[in-house]
């Protein structure tokens, strides 16, 4: 049996900057996304895999973190972006694209859990159509 307990409806407004893009390359640019969060695993002695608004603060503060930033990759080296943007970060992952954003986000998510045993899935919306879902670890 597998049990999955999550919190949705967290959205963030942040800037990219990727690379590969035809028409978007290396042009910053932004979305609104929208974050789900899931959390799988065994139920622990008081009948949870883990409470549900640690979950959500924890989701909610990594969202906080991303929400109006630009965010580069990680191996970009540009002082002027400093200059003009108040909040820049870099992609842990590489180029900030869909999928590495998701990546980054269910990793911190993960780690401040801090809960072992368990598997967290992040769907993470840009804009209203496209999506991706991570399975972490």
């Amino acid at each position: 049996m597998e049990i999955y307990i999550g919190v949705g409806d967290i959205s963030f407004d942040a800037m990219h900057i990727t690379r590969g893009f035809l028409d978007i390359d290396m042009i910053p640019h932004g979305h609104t996304y929208r974050l789900s969060v899931e959390v799988s695993g065994r139920l622990g002695e008081y009948g949870y895999i883990v409470d549900l608004r640690e979950l959500e603060r924890i989701a909610r503060e990594v969202a906080g973190e991303l929400d109006r930033s630009l965010i580069v990759p990680g191996d970009l080296e540009s002082v002027d972006l400093y200059r003009v943007f108040n909040k820049v970060i870099r992609c842990e992952k590489g180029n900030p694209t869909l999928e590495n954003i998701a990546i980054m986000i269910a990793e911190k998510i993960y780690k401040r859990l801090g809960a072992k045993n368990i598997t967290v899935v992040v769907t993470l919306y840009e804009g209203a159509r496209y999506f991706c879902r991570v399975r972490y670890p």
